[in-house]
């Protein structure tokens, strides 16, 4: 199956190379990719914010639908980056190949419920986020292409995962950059219909993301095929069920699954609960513009955690407990200290940023309130999501579940209610809600990272 040497060379340097050096290797493209992607949503909100605060928030609200129904595959994700790290680690070539059939059918399965559930409840559960008539309507105008070609929109989170196992981190940057020019250019062209070529408005905008994610999904299966699976055997032999590593995947998958949909349903009440406070549209895109900001103050830290995931469940697979301790304390270190800075700049420059997508004083206002109260917290959160995912590449979901659960759920939504109402400090409870329960699971996550690495290698040592 690997039949290059880049493949023995890279998985040499993840386990045998100056650790350092592995993890400037590994995180640079993924810097790339996720900045790539940052200021794509960057030009996408504000080719979507030229058509005013409704759209804004009826962009962001149909993305927290489709998020949450696409939370199996986010759990089937994970399972995808422990397991093919696993069997990469082991060089179990075979392990490695069905694998990725299971993954395939999964996939197969989780777009067909997204495509029937989201026809038939995605204006329902646009209406139990608060929208009014105006966002709805514009909403569910942008969730309908989406639906209709779930398979394409969902293939590209276990596919990356795939890769990520592999500890290849540069296929899916030069993928991203290609799916990236093409998503521009086409949401330009459907949103704005330049010339003869008719505007769809806020609906464009979802079809330009179906264009550049089909192609990127081609291209994606092709190197799969062509350059590291050298041998596929017979199509209905790779997609038969191996119900030994569909129960691996499904273990790890489903406390991903849920941590997700947590993650998901308490979003979602933030913006239910900001959408009842009043000047729904503002202060719904004031807190979709900050989370676009933040996306690129925290770039690092997701690109970080993603190679903490890659290098300890390789490390684990290779039954190496100190790899994998010394690659994850060196990669939330870094994440933190990145971060910092970071997040001093947005601190400091906040109004700046926020008007750059809106003109709109109570936007701006709102906006850099949130940016400035969640700047002061980054740095530890950082630390916290490289701990979460590099449990993940181990293979333990579970605990991540657990503490979003406690931290996410039950905290941060009661905290959130009681600062903005009965203490009537409105969005700026929110705000601090949001702060001190990404403190809480962040201090949390760290002081349990080593127990939980060790934990899983004895556990991998006898499952394999």
């Amino acid at each position: 199956m690997y039949g290059n040497l880049d493949e023995n060379k890279r998985r040499n340097l993840i386990l045998k190379g100056n650790i350092i050096k592995v993890v400037w290797i590994l995180t640079w493209p993924v810097g790339i990719q996720l900045l790539i992607n940052n200021m794509v949503r960057t030009v996408d909100t504000k080719m979507v914010g030229s058509l005013g605060s409704d759209a804004v928030a009826a962009v962001e609200m149909s993305q927290q639908v489709i998020m949450f129904l696409a939370v199996p595959v986010m759990g089937l994700a994970t399972g995808a980056t422990a397991l093919v790290a696993r069997y990469y680690g082991q060089k179990d070539q075979t392990a490695t190949l069905y694998t990725l059939g299971q993954i395939l059918i999964a996939t197969l399965l989780i777009a067909g419920f997204i495509t029937i559930m989201g026809i038939s409840l995605g204006d329902r559960i646009l209406g139990l986020l608060g929208a009014d008539s105006e966002v709805l309507a514009l909403g569910y105008q942008y969730l309908e292409v989406l639906f209709i070609a779930s398979l394409v929109v969902i293939a590209k989170f276990p596919l990356w995962s795939i890769f990520q196992g592999l500890g290849d981190t540069r296929t899916p940057l030069k993928l991203d950059i290609i799916a990236n020019i093409v998503n521009i250019i086409g949401n330009y062209i459907f949103i704005f219909g330049p010339g003869f070529l008719p505007a769809f408005g806020v609906k464009g905008a979802a079809m330009g993301s179906v264009l550049a994610n089909t192609i990127i999904l081609l291209l994606a299966i092709s190197h799969l095929k062509n350059r590291v699976l050298l041998f596929v055997p017979p199509i209905l032999e790779f997609l038969k069920v191996n119900l030994k590593i569909m129960k691996r995947l499904i273990s790890i998958g489903t406390p991903a699954a849920l941590h997700g949909f947590i993650l998901m349903i308490t979003n979602a009440l933030i913006i239910a609960m900001l959408a009842r406070l009043g000047h729904e549209a503002q202060v719904v895109s004031a807190y979709s513009i900050s989370m676009v900001v933040f996306g690129f103050a925290t770039f690092p830290a997701a690109s970080v955690a993603t190679v903490a995931a890659s290098i300890i469940g390789i490390s684990i697979g290779d039954q190496n407990l100190s790899r994998a301790l010394q690659g994850g304390r060196i990669c939330f270190t870094l994440a933190g200290v990145i971060v910092f800075f970071t997040a001093m700049l947005t601190f400091i420059l906040a109004p700046k940023f926020i008007s750059f997508f809106v003109d709109d004083n109570q936007v701006i206002y709102l906006g850099s309130q949130l940016l400035r109260i969640l700047a002061l917290v980054k740095p530890l959160h950082a630390m916290g999501i490289v701990c979460s995912r590099g449990m993940h590449g181990a293979g333990d979901s579970k605990t991540p579940f657990v503490i979003a659960t406690l931290s996410g759920f039950f905290v941060r939504i009661p905290l959130a209610w009681a600062l903005a109402y009965p203490l009537n400090l409105e969005v700026t409870g929110i705000w601090l809600a949001i702060a001190i329960t990404q403190i809480l699971s962040s201090i949390i996550l760290l002081v349990c990272f080593k127990r939980v690495i060790k934990e899983r290698l004895q556990k991998a040592i006898t499952l394999y």
